[in-house]
């Protein structure tokens, strides 16, 4: 025979698995769960029993809750445009409140206040040790040993009696804390204040003790920025006091240096100059008036015109009263004129009279003309003496506008520190004025009662919401141990795991006490399991159109597969349709077939390898059947076929050929030894049994690969020992859906 028979390309055989649709997923998700439906009524069942355990045995709680209102006002109407420039919004005013509420420093205040130290509700250390644990604390405590155990416990350490006191103040704080709770009622400006205790009474006090000491700190932390403010202004203005005498001080020493005389806000030499600027101007005027008058006369001396034009240009009285003595004389002298002639005594009397008058006249004009001229001169020097007094004072003014602006920086710095004095004092008596009338932002505008109920436990809700978590955990659990199973347990699942065609599915068969699986296939020949048997070799007789299988190799990745009982039903059930089979044990390490058929024979396989002789000896007949077999007596040694045997056995084989139609070799798993490797290059056909629920599916890739590298043809699988009873919840193309659906199809 030749040992190097074809072998089919398994390069592909092992791979990933095959996209699934989503449908058959969540089908197959769905009766997992189905049919774990017990592990799910457990675990609800426990967890609901627990929650109601542990809620009827612990201490009822009761919540008392009381109402604050924060209240956003301002204390005084100089607060009101500082107010609506810094106001935050409502609801962060309140969520800063909730917070100030639930804080460790209100929570002190009120464990102060109400001795609670001294409650063993909250100071553990007053329990009584003699009291009887409860359920909860019994459980605690197992857990708190079982901790201890796994982690180690160190020895217990001393404290010091400061921070055991310490500590314990510590603990009751946080229970305070822990206990109270603070919110917000929307839409409004509202805080709810919740305390629970175990007595109603107690936990009205604590909440309403809570609100109480909140608006009591409002009030206590205002007065204490009032005081703080007082104390800090006091110190500040005696401060800006000195600063303000330093400032003027410095102004009124740097005046005196410089000299700037400030009267009503201007300085003497700047209302001099305006003086001086003033009588210039009036000086000017006057010298070009006089200057005018003195110019006038002159002209009209020079050009000889008379005495009227004269005098109207002087304007003098006594000119004027001669002028008129004059006019008085010439009416006279006109009239005598008349009456006596010119040459009458009485005419050169008045002549006379008209010439001391015009001589009069002239002297007067000529007085008046030096006046007029002398004045001219005066005007002149004292116009000349206020300019030079005005250019003298300006370059003074020069000097002193910039020492003026050193002086304008010392009067800045004395203003602001003026300003600023002034602006502390005032706000200095303001806050004086507060103290008396501050108010708190908060009120309280409901206070706690009593709980008439406790707040929890509830047995019945703690139950039900327990008992479905329970549930969800449950259907958790199912999956998890669905989707972490490594074994094979369908069909499809063994053809995408190998890419080998599964040749069939063989039940796992229930026998009678004292009667082995070697004979219920004879005593049940119309049973699921015969039939499963005879739908196996059906197709693994024509799965290769060129003729039918002559040799059979049955193997497997690891010991307890099946592959006895497979390998002897699949040799009934070809005898049973009439062809002549021989099962040969080839198993020298650890041969099973006459041990299940109950026969103990004296020489085996190895001993027809040595001697061919012994071949009618050895070969014995199926008790239940007319299968011829060649059984194998276990060694001590325990060793396995040798290259040299494998020949002897190849040149058996193609003997037994000869007389059989059909050779079946039982060899041992494929992983565990290199039999199945040897074997399998002697047979036509090698089929590989996978234990459904069992066989690890790394274990069925690595058995097959160590075949493929060995050129050993697989030509398909069988999935063995089904329990039909679960497997029909894994598809409905699985014997096992068929098998327990219609189980009054076969004859038990």
């Amino acid at each position: 025979m030749n040992i190097e028979a074809p072998i089919r390309d398994q390069g592909d055989a092992v791979g990933p698995d095959r996209p699934t649709a989503p449908s058959a997923d969540v089908s197959r998700a769905l009766r997992t769960i189905w049919h774990s439906r017990l592990l799910l009524a457990g675990t609800t069942v426990f967890a609901g029993l627990c929650a109601w355990i542990v809620t009827s045995n612990a201490t009822p709680v009761f919540t008392a809750t009381t109402k604050v209102m924060v209240d956003g006002r301002v204390s005084s109407l100089a607060d009101i445009q500082q107010y609506m420039i810094s106001r935050v919004p409502a609801y962060l005013a309140v969520a800063s409140e909730v917070e100030v509420i639930g804080s460790r420093t209100l929570a002190e205040r009120v464990a102060n206040s109400m001795n609670l130290f001294e409650d063993p509700e909250f100071n553990p250390s007053l329990l009584d040790p003699a009291r009887e644990p409860g359920v909860l604390d019994g459980l605690s405590g197992l857990f708190a040993g079982a901790w201890k155990a796994i982690v180690g416990a160190d020895a217990p350490i001393e404290e010091p009696a400061g921070l055991r006191e310490d500590r314990l103040r510590r603990t009751v704080v946080d229970g305070v804390v822990a206990r109270t709770t603070a919110t917000a009622v929307e839409r409004s400006v509202v805080i709810e204040v919740s305390f629970q205790s175990t007595d109603p009474a107690k936990a009205s006090a604590i909440a309403n003790s809570i609100a109480e000491h909140y608006v009591t700190a409002q009030l206590e932390a205002k007065f204490d920025a009032i005081r703080r403010t007082t104390s800090w202004l006091t110190d500040r203005l005696e401060d800006l006091r000195q600063a303000v005498n330093n400032s003027e001080n410095a102004v009124a020493e740097y005046r005196r240096e410089q000299g700037l005389i400030d009267t009503d806000g201007r300085l003497v030499t700047v209302q001099k100059l305006a003086e001086l600027n003033s009588q210039l101007v009036v000086a000017q005027a006057r010298r070009a008036e006089q200057q005018a008058l003195v110019t006038r006369l002159e002209q009209l001396r020079q050009s000889g015109r008379s005495l009227e034009a004269v005098g109207e240009v002087l304007e003098s009285s006594l000119i004027q009263s001669l002028k008129e003595q004059e006019a008085t004389l010439a009416r006279e002298a006109s009239d005598l004129s008349v009456r006596y002639g010119d040459r009458h005594p009485t005419m050169a009397k008045v002549r006379a009279e008209q010439s001391e008058i015009r001589s009069k006249i002239d002297t007067e004009i000529g007085r008046l003309g030096q006046g007029l001229r002398n004045e001219l001169a005066v005007l002149r020097d004292r116009e000349a003496a206020l300019a030079h007094q005005i250019v003298d004072l300006e370059s003074v003014i020069l000097e002193q506008n910039d020492a003026e602006i050193r002086l304008r920086e010392l009067e800045r710095d004395a203003q602001a520190n003026r300003a600023l004095y002034e602006a502390f004092l005032s706000r200095f008596k303001e806050s004086g004025s507060q103290e008396d009338i501050q108010q708190a932002d908060a009120r309280i505008i409901s206070e706690a009662q009593p709980p008439r109920s406790p707040t929890h436990p509830k047995p019945m809700l703690m139950t039900v919401a327990a008992s479905m978590v329970g549930l969800l955990a449950g259907v958790v659990i199912a999956l998890l141990l669905e989707i972490f199973n490594k074994t094979v347990r369908t069909r499809e699942q063994l053809e995408q795991l190998t890419g080998l065609p599964v040749l069939g599915q063989l039940p796992q068969v229930r026998t009678l006490p004292g009667r082995g699986l070697d004979s219920y296939l004879a005593s049940k020949p119309h049973s699921a399991f015969a039939e499963a048997c005879r739908i196996s070799w059906f197709a693994l007789k024509n799965q290769d159109l060129r003729g039918d299988p002559r040799i059979v190799l049955v193997t497997s990745a690891i010991p307890e597969e099946g592959k006895t009982s497979t390998s002897l039903s699949l040799a009934r059930t070809a005898a049973a349709l009439g062809s002549k089979v021989l099962l040969i044990d080839a198993d020298l390490r650890r041969p099973s077939i006459a041990k299940t058929l109950r026969i103990s024979p004296t020489m085996g396989l190895r001993e027809v390898l040595e001697d061919r002789s012994l071949l009618d000896q050895v070969v014995t007949q199926d008790p239940n059947s007319v299968v011829d077999i060649l059984p194998t007596v276990p060694s001590a040694e325990k060793i396995g076929i040798d290259v040299m045997e494998a020949e002897s056995l190849a040149d058996l084989l193609s003997d037994l050929k000869k007389t059989y139609d059909l050779l079946i070799l039982d060899s041992p798993p494929a992983l565990l030894v290199a039999d199945a490797q040897i074997l399998g290059r002697l047979t036509d056909r090698t089929v590989f049994c996978v234990r459904w629920d069992q066989t690890p599916r790394e274990s069925v890739t690595a058995a097959l690969k160590m075949l493929s590298d060995a050129h050993v043809r697989v030509s398909g699988t069988l999935l063995t020992r089904i329990v039909s009873a679960r497997d029909g919840r894994y598809g409905y193309a699985d014997v096992g859906y068929y098998m327990g659906r219609y189980r009054g199809y076969y004859t038990r």
